[in-house]
């Protein structure tokens, strides 16, 4: 059944409805329904489908959509760190010490899987006393909001790797991000107050010595773990929507070869600095110091990362990957 009527603003809706034997349910809730009575309930689709009144092939529908809604989220525990034959490839080809491979899916399934992989890399790497350091940005809050709870750590601090208040109001989420992960592994969060990239290098000299400012920076270039996501480089990339660097500064550093930035690091994709006067005033942890880390968690999360991905990797800035199948075929040469 559909029920169609006009919304509040007055435009066309409906919402779709189906009858079963208990009664009439809106989709959502018949989604969780036969999502509830295939993995917990263990019923067969045929069982499903006489139950709810459906068709079995509608149920195989629901199920699969379930899972690209991120309803259902299928996390395999593999003891023996099973690698795949694309996996294996990625990491003997780079050098990595570990790579990850996310499977296509809906958005909210994807989220979920990567904040199940980032969680499960974590957790076989931190003891108790670790500091986590991590960068900013959408694509980071919405995988540390999936992260899988380990509660057998204790004395875990989470700090950031780089400036994080927007220049413009914009919402970078950098103190989302620490939430997440300091909920996740119930740490001590520490903030960097400062934008990501001031005017002078002089002022960044100066408040980097501030001895509040320098104890933050000094955990995060003692962490053993770096959580980074690659940024795309255009007129979406983040520091341009935070107000850091302007329109004709991004065609600038694009005709010098930018293609993304690291913790507001600008690259190219041999993993160079881009632009030296502008990373001079670039607030957080210089890139040579995480060569010094032993996890260096890199998170790519679609195509338009790859190039810096690549640059990342070049540079040695991580040594793990976690990525989606574009980003792995790209890197691989394989992309069609």
């Amino acid at each position: 059944m559909t029920l169609r009527w006009y919304n509040k603003c007055g435009f066309y809706a409906q919402k779709h409805f189906c009858e079963s034997e208990d009664g009439w349910m809106d989709k959502t809730n018949l989604l969780v329904t036969a999502a509830r009575l295939y993995y917990e309930n263990e019923y067969s689709q045929n069982q499903i489908a006489e139950k709810l009144g459906i068709s079995r092939p509608y149920v195989s529908k629901l199920l699969s959509q379930a899972k690209a809604d991120g309803i259902v989220a299928i996390t395999i525990n593999d003891p023996n760190n099973f690698e795949s034959a694309k996996s294996r490839a990625l990491r003997e080809k780079y050098g990595l010490k570990r790579v990850i491979i996310i499977p296509e899916g809906g958005e909210k399934a994807k989220t979920t899987a990567f904040g199940a992989a980032i969680s499960r890399y974590l957790n076989s790497v931190l003891k108790s006393g670790d500091i986590i350091s991590t960068s900013w940005g959408n694509s980071m809050y919405r995988c540390t909001k999936n992260l899988v709870k380990k509660t057998d750590l204790t004395d875990i601090t989470v700090v950031q790797l780089c400036g994080g208040i927007s220049n413009i109001g914009r919402n970078i989420y950098a103190n989302e991000v620490l939430q997440n992960v300091s909920q996740a592994y119930d740490a001590t969060p520490y903030s960097l107050p400062l934008p990501a990239v001031v005017d002078d290098a002089r002022v960044k000299k100066v408040v980097c010595n501030d001895k509040n400012i320098k104890s933050v920076l000094d955990m995060a270039e003692k962490s053993r773990v770096a959580l980074i996501t690659m940024g795309r480089f255009g007129h979406d990339n983040a520091l341009e929507s935070a107000g850091y660097i302007t329109y004709d500064q991004v065609e600038d550093l694009k005709v010098h070869g930018a293609v993304g930035d690291i913790w507001s690091h600008i690259i190219t994709s041999d993993g160079e600095i881009c632009d030296p006067d502008l990373d001079s005033r670039t607030v957080g942890i210089p890139l040579k110091k995480m060569l010094e880390k032993p996890h260096r968690v890199g998170v790519a999360m679609d195509r338009g990362r790859a190039l810096c991905t690549l640059g990342a990797i070049r540079g040695g800035y991580i040594n793990v990957l976690i990525a989606d199948e574009a980003v792995a075929d790209f890197l691989l040469g394989e992309e069609k």
